[in-house]
């Protein structure tokens, strides 16, 4: 199995200054975020990632600032066995541990620890 699935993490990091055995926690734990869009990692940059942007596209803020500054970064990855946020089986795991809202980040990373303990190697949250 190849890297065949298109990936972008926007991050105001750049790649030399990301250690990625460092990564921090987020919505469903630890790990790396990643989008199979382009245009959801860029709205995550303008939405967290250096708010002090205003209306300024990240294009427009990140010109200038050097090749290793913040931006969006086109990964490769494998698709693998993923668990799809809200989907069928993420509800039978939320009711196995009987969460009964999966909209906060202390619940999401209960889930998402117990999908890994079940063999789900990521979560994906569908493009809307």
């Amino acid at each position: 199995m190849g890297l065949d699935l298109d990936l972008y993490h926007g991050t105001q990091l750049g790649f030399k200054d990301h250690d990625i055995m460092k990564v921090g926690s987020g919505r469903f734990g630890p790990g790396v975020y990643t989008s199979t869009s382009p245009k959801d990692a860029e709205e995550w940059l303008n939405l967290h990632a250096g708010g002090s942007r205003g209306r300024t596209t990240f294009d427009e803020w990140v010109k200038g600032r050097g090749a290793d500054g913040p931006r969006v970064y086109p990964l490769k990855g494998r698709n693998r066995k993923l668990l799809e946020y809200e989907g069928k089986e993420w509800t039978d795991l939320a009711d196995e541990l009987g969460i009964t809202r999966s909209d906060n980040w202390e619940n999401n990373a209960k889930i998402s620890k117990l999908a890994r303990e079940r063999g789900y190697e990521g979560v994906f949250n569908p493009v809307s």
